[in-house]
């Protein structure tokens, strides 16, 4: 018996259509990376994860996609930034 008992709830969310595309509710003892979306799913979108879907592998096969993405990453990355913008100064 696992104590105390959780869930998790993954969600997919079209902001456009206001509405869930998937809803899946499974017990907290899989990864969540298990639960990101099929990149060709999310062509040409925004996908904001939580660190729990942090995944370098899984970002490169959807950015080939064209997705871009925002997500909070774990502290030990060391991500080579290669390029900057500045606006509004």
């Amino acid at each position: 018996m696992i104590s105390p008992a959780a869930i998790e709830l993954h969600v997919t969310y079209d902001l456009f259509n206001e509405q869930p595309c998937e809803i899946d509710v499974r017990s907290d003892i899989e990864t969540e990376r298990a639960f990101s979306p099929g990149s060709h799913t999310v062509k040409d979108t925004l996908l904001l994860a939580d660190a729990g879907y942090f995944d370098l592998d899984y970002f490169e096969q959807v950015a080939q996609d064209g997705v871009y993405f925002l997500v909070r990453a774990n502290k030990n990355i060391n991500p080579l930034v290669t390029s900057a913008y500045c606006a509004g100064v």
